[in-house]
Parts: structure tokens; C-alpha cells; sequence
């Protein structure tokens, strides 16, 4: 672990435990909690959060963080802020005491089994633990919903993600998408938004779908695989000036890439 990284990971506190290191072994990607750095908390009516100079554990610099742990996994109170039964109402909880300005969400290993989709609201950076944390959607739902402008997901194992109309700057990265019932990365007539890094699989709706009037967006370097339908699927003339690059697709529908749009920019395409 280089300098850098350990000083962005040494930012994470819980508010539960303080001051007791962890007793294993650290490695890019992990959450270090219960570490006091020069960290403050703030009442928010309803719960502590903390507000850590070291950036929360991968959040900005002074962002609120909240940590969600997961009973299924053999999480304790003593772990995180909230505690989800593991079925995602400990994640939506977190999402709704959040300061409207923004936080960091923390979501911890393990299986969170959904009843309803998740709704990530604007300013919001939901952060998993890698391919650990994983998120089930419900039937014939995607998993997680933006309904905010400048949200982002990263790192986590989610049953699709659908954007709602009319927003911008929401970010999707390093996550695993699969076997969603539905389309594996939806947008629809959002702007500037970036799709970046992610393994989109096995899907039973496209990989990456592009609703009317979803313009200035970039797709960067992701992999569509194996889904039902087309990996990158651009609905109409409506979608102006989208970028595609680096993107690798194998095993969709036929033809891999409908593009309806007029203006996409394609770099360093392929498909197989």
C-alpha cells in the first residue's frame, strides 16, 4: 500500500469504537474503521456522523461518512453506524439522514437481499466493499435507482442501476453489474454523465441502455458480456454527442451495438 493510499484509507472512523486498530492485514480497497485521526462528529437529530480531514475512508475531504454493516455478514453495532438486517433498509436509511449537500455511504460486505429498489439521492457517493457487498435487486426492478443529480456508485456487485430522467453528472465506476432482470445500466435523457470501468454481465435486459435525449455522456472502458439484449443499446436520433471508448463487448445480442444517434464519438472500440 503505497503513502497515498494509506492516507486516504486512514481517514474512516466508526462512531461507535475509537482509538483500536484493526488485527489483520490491510489491502487496497479496504475500510479501515475505528481509527482516530483528527476526526469531529456532528449531530444530525438523529444519529452521529463523523467528519474525517483524511476524506472518510475514500470520500471528499470533510464529507460526511455513514457505514452500513450487515447482520447476514456477522456485523455488530460495534462496526458501523447503521446496521441493515440484509435486506437494503439499513442502506436507505443511511441515503435519508444524510446531509442534502452530500456524504459518503459506506456499505459493508455482505448480501443485501432488496424488497424495493434502493433510491440514491443528488450529492450522494455510495461506496462498497468490492465484488463483497452485494446487492440484489427486487423482480423486474433494477437494484439501485439515482434520483439525484451528482450522485456516484462504485464498488459493488448491484443488480442494475437505473438513472431518472433529466439529471447530470452521475457517475457509475469499477462496479460489477449482473443478472439483473432488467437492463444492466439504464440512462434516460441525462447529461454528462460518465459509465467508466465496469463489468456489465449477464443481464437479461442490454448492457448499457441509452434512453432518447441522453447526450454528453462517456462510456469508458467498460465490458459488456453476455447479456440478452445489445451490450450498448443508443435509442434514437435524440442522444447527441455521446463518447465511447475503450469499451470491449462479447457474447450479446446481435448486433452488439444499435446506435440510433447520429453524433457518438467511438475510440478504441471492439467487440467480438
Amino acid at each position: 500500500m503505497t503513502r497515498d493510499e494509506r492516507h486516504q484509507w486512514l481517514g474512516a472512523v466508526t462512531t461507535i469504537v475509537r482509538n483500536r486498530w484493526p488485527a489483520h492485514l490491510l489491502y487496497k480497497g479496504d475500510h479501515i474503521w475505528n481509527v482516530d485521526i483528527g476526526c469531529w462528529q456532528v449531530w444530525n437529530g438523529i444519529l452521529w456522523v463523523s467528519i474525517c480531514p483524511g476524506g472518510g475512508g475514500g470520500g471528499k475531504e470533510g464529507e460526511p461518512e455513514i457505514s452500513v454493516g450487515n447482520v447476514l455478514a456477522g456485523d455488530t453495532p460495534a462496526d458501523c453506524d447503521i446496521l441493515d438486517p440484509g435486506d437494503g433498509s439499513g442502506v436507505a436509511l443511511a441515503l435519508s439522514l444524510a446531509p442534502i449537500g452530500g456524504a459518503h455511504i459506506y456499505v459493508r460486505r455482505g448480501p443485501y437481499i432488496l424488497i424495493v429498489s434502493i433510491n440514491v439521492p443528488a450529492n450522494m457517493d455510495l461506496q462498497g466493499s468490492g465484488m463483497g457487498t452485494v446487492i440484489i435487486g427486487p423482480a423486474s426492478q433494477p437494484a439501485l435507482i439515482v434520483r439525484g443529480s451528482n450522485a456516484r456508485i462504485r464498488g459493488m456487485n448491484v443488480e442494475g442501476i437505473r438513472v431518472v430522467p433529466g439529471l447530470e453528472y452521475v457517475v457509475i465506476e469499477e462496479n460489477t453489474i449482473q443478472n439483473s432482470n432488467v437492463d444492466g445500466i439504464e440512462l434516460n435523457g441525462d447529461e454528462y454523465c460518465t459509465i467508466k470501468g465496469n463489468h456489465i454481465l449477464n443481464n437479461s435486459g442490454h448492457g448499457v441502455h441509452l434512453h432518447g435525449g441522453s447526450s454528453f455522456n462517456s462510456l469508458d472502458h467498460n465490458i459488456e458480456r453476455g447479456n440478452t439484449g445489445q451490450g450498448i443499446f443508443i435509442a434514437a436520433v435524440a442522444d447527441q454527442r455521446n463518447i465511447i471508448m475503450g469499451e470491449r463487448l462479447q457474447g450479446n445480442a446481435p448486433p452488439q451495438v444499435i446506435d440510433n444517434a447520429l453524433t457518438t464519438e467511438k475510440v478504441h472500440f471492439e467487440w467480438h
